[in-house]
């Protein structure tokens, strides 16, 4: 065989395996990358689902030995309760971070302490008190931009977003998240007249925010659920024991139960992550953060 022949197809071959190898290399690459996030992502929030497991095995091994001798004052399987624990535990895990995220960031930082410091009772009392005293409006600019605000994020055409907007805005009451955000916007006109929201869902989100702490409602409820969970137990308990008068008794309180754990596992767990990690949300930081200090004065961070 011709040596030149040879040697181009060799080169030929050559040329072929690096191509191969280098259309390889970007895919193993990203392989890696998709494997190194999910492991971060596992070890962050999930590291407590083995532990978890182990806990559910070991309990269930006991139980199988040495059976239940009390009436179960839930009616949560022992999978369930465990399973229970686990999104509990990960929302939570959720939360503490997306919490973090804030704090590390100068200008959301203004924002959480805003929330945090207004959620006193005293200090809740002034800043309202602040908000309905001395606000002047002649030129009709803080009525035209409190609508503006609130609804910026309501699309009428959208289902999901009336949803979402709803479920944003319940846990603060109207006249506070008002008084909050005419202070805003009346401190800020006072500072610039010619100030306005590069983006009005950035102090939608900022308002409802620092409204969520100052009207205390979520509070409210929790205490709420945890009394009607607790006042649940007993009775439920009774109804397993004696069966109840009406056939209809125990599914009933079995069902009132589910909800509640539901409730609560939402309220204290993924209400608090999806409050901190909405701020993520915020697109000109430095604007809303300028504004609020405006409004309630330098915050330390």
């Amino acid at each position: 065989m011709n040596p030149s022949a040879q040697s181009s197809t060799s080169d030929s071959l050559s040329e072929r395996g690096t191509s191969n190898a280098e259309e390889k290399r970007p895919a193993q690459t990203h392989r890696r990358l998709e494997w190194s996030l999910v492991k971060r992502e596992f070890d962050r929030y999930y590291f407590h689902i083995p532990a978890l497991a182990v806990g559910y095995a070991v309990h269930r091994l006991f139980r199988r030995y040495v059976p239940r001798q009390s009436v179960p004052w839930t009616s949560l399987r022992l999978s369930e309760v465990y399973s229970m624990w686990g999104i509990g535990a990960s929302l939570a895990f959720r939360n503490m971070y997306a919490l973090e995220a804030a704090f590390k960031d100068k200008d959301l930082a203004v924002v959480a302490v805003a929330g945090s410091r207004d959620a006193s009772a005293s200090v809740r009392r002034t800043v309202l008190q602040d908000c309905e005293d001395g606000i002047q409006d002649p030129r009709g600019r803080i009525r035209e931009l409190l609508p503006a605000i609130r609804y910026s994020s309501y699309d009428t055409g959208s289902l999901r977003s009336k949803v979402l907007w709803w479920h944003d805005h319940i846990w603060a009451d109207k006249d506070s998240y008002e008084a909050l955000a005419a202070t805003i916007v009346y401190r800020n006109l006072q500072a610039d007249p010619a100030w306005t929201p590069r983006h009005l869902t950035d102090f939608d989100i900022c308002t409802t925010f620092i409204a969520q702490h100052v009207s205390n409602r979520t509070i409210i409820v929790k205490r709420c659920l945890w009394g009607l969970f607790g006042f649940s137990a007993p009775v439920a308990m009774e109804l397993r024991r004696s069966g109840g008068s009406r056939p209809w008794h125990l599914p009933a309180m079995n069902l009132t139960q589910r909800l509640l754990i539901g409730l609560l596992v939402y309220i204290e767990a993924s209400l608090g992550h999806h409050d901190w990690s909405r701020l993520q949300d915020i697109k000109d930081k430095h604007q809303v953060a300028t504004a609020v200090v405006r409004a309630f004065g330098k915050l330390d961070v």
